[in-house]
């Protein structure tokens, strides 16, 4: 079976306040090198959770596709 989905290896992580907005960026580290994988912004009316929880879910993507 060939193998057609390709990601960015993990572990991922998450920097808090990285920009200057405050957004969290989500980044793949390796021994060769790092890659920057998103950007999860403020959410608006209050929902600072739910932002939060996103890029939690983002940064465990590499290990939800494993199992």
């Amino acid at each position: 079976m060939i193998d057609l989905v390709s990601h960015t290896p993990g572990p991922w992580k998450i920097i808090e306040g990285a920009s200057e907005f405050g957004h969290r960026d989500i980044w793949a580290s390796n021994k060769a090198h790092t890659t920057h994988v998103a950007i999860v912004g403020h959410l608006r009316n209050g929902a600072e959770g739910e932002g939060k929880a996103n890029a939690y879910l983002i940064e465990a993507a590499p290990e939800l596709l494993e199992a």
